[in-house]
């Protein structure tokens, strides 16, 4: 820990644990005096493994820390239970996606009722014809984010 590594960036031992449960994009770190913290760009691979991080503290609240930390090939004691509680805000993560994707589809489905309805009585090379308008369509539209 004493050892200098890019003027004032000192490595620290970090424990791994996971997406944040308020956002995915953000992973959550437990520092050495056991305080939790959150980084957007700062990612393990296992939860509950200890990762060596280089830090740099300006004060009690402001710190920054390198993007690549490197995993020791340690666990911490409670490794199994910051791996399940990972799990768990994973799988929540991927639930509130899912219903997302769901309720798009949802809104596609009634904007494209009128077209099936149209298309319902046609004959299959009308249909392959109609599809192609409508594909070229789509594709002739700009993107707006």
């Amino acid at each position: 820990m004493t050892q200098e590594v890019d003027g004032d960036f000192k490595p620290e031992r970090w424990v791994f644990l996971g997406q944040s449960p308020s956002k995915p994009n953000s992973f959550r770190w437990r520092d050495e005096a056991g305080q939790v913290l959150h980084f957007g760009k700062v990612k393990g691979r296992i939860p509950g493994g200890i990762y060596t991080v280089q830090v740099h503290r300006c004060g009690a609240e402001d710190m920054s820390a390198m993007q690549d930390p490197s995993w020791t090939g340690e666990r911490a004691e409670d490794a199994a239970a910051i791996q399940l509680t990972a799990k768990r805000v994973e799988d929540a993560h991927r639930r509130k996606a899912m219903e997302k994707n769901t309720s798009r589809m949802a809104d596609i489905d009634e904007a494209l009722a009128p077209l099936l309805e149209l298309a319902a009585p046609l004959l299959t090379a009308d249909r392959e014809t109609l599809l192609a308008y409508v594909t070229r369509k789509v594709w002739a539209q700009p993107t707006r984010r």
